[in-house]
């Protein structure tokens, strides 16, 4: 399970799976709830105080074959609504991690872009991705090259430093020193 895809519909299914889960905890515990009254006796359970009416009732539970029953598929039930919640929380991670592979993929296509890499050797990630953000940004940096002058804090076009970094500026203008002459570029 590696694409954002296949998690959104493993999480889907769970989901689903999950809410039939919770469905069917709740039937139970309605069918138990339920059993509980028709067991109940007319005048109530029998003892003096709350201890010996609960430990009454507790009794008349325990003995009641019904009853057993539908509490163990309740607590398997809950087992299994348990390990799908286990399940969604891990892919739920794992499509995180896809987000911040692609996320990387693209900062590291930008910065190789932007130090004159080709995008294809700066990371792996799905060609469609490459495709559509080789083609941005060629479109940012042909309109960066345009006749158009450029925009504060991008490189100006041609002005570049001895080892080919693009110079900018603003910064280079905010770390000189202001003799009052000015700088012009």
């Amino acid at each position: 399970m590696t694409t954002l895809q296949e998690c959104s519909v493993t999480l889907a299914r769970l989901f689903l799976e999950r809410n039939n889960h919770q469905t069917n905890v709740d039937r139970i515990q309605s069918d138990l709830d339920t059993l509980e009254l028709k067991l109940t006796p007319p005048d109530g359970w029998p003892g003096k105080n709350d201890g010996q009416r609960d430990t009454a009732r507790g009794q008349t539970l325990l003995n009641n074959a019904d009853y057993q029953e539908m509490t163990l598929a309740m607590s398997e039930t809950r087992d299994a609504m348990a390990e799908v919640e286990a399940t969604i929380a891990g892919v739920q991670e794992t499509a995180s991690a896809e987000r911040w592979r692609i996320r990387e993929a693209m900062a590291a296509a930008l910065l190789a872009r932007y130090h004159g890499e080709r995008v294809e050797d700066a990371a792996p990630s799905a060609p469609e991705f490459d495709q559509a953000l080789q083609g941005a940004v060629d479109e940012a940096l042909d309109d960066a090259a345009s006749d158009t002058p450029p925009m504060d804090g991008f490189p100006v076009p041609g002005l570049k430093f001895r080892d080919e970094t693009p110079i900018r500026p603003e910064l280079l203008a905010a770390i000189l020193p202001d003799d009052g002459e000015g700088i012009t570029f």
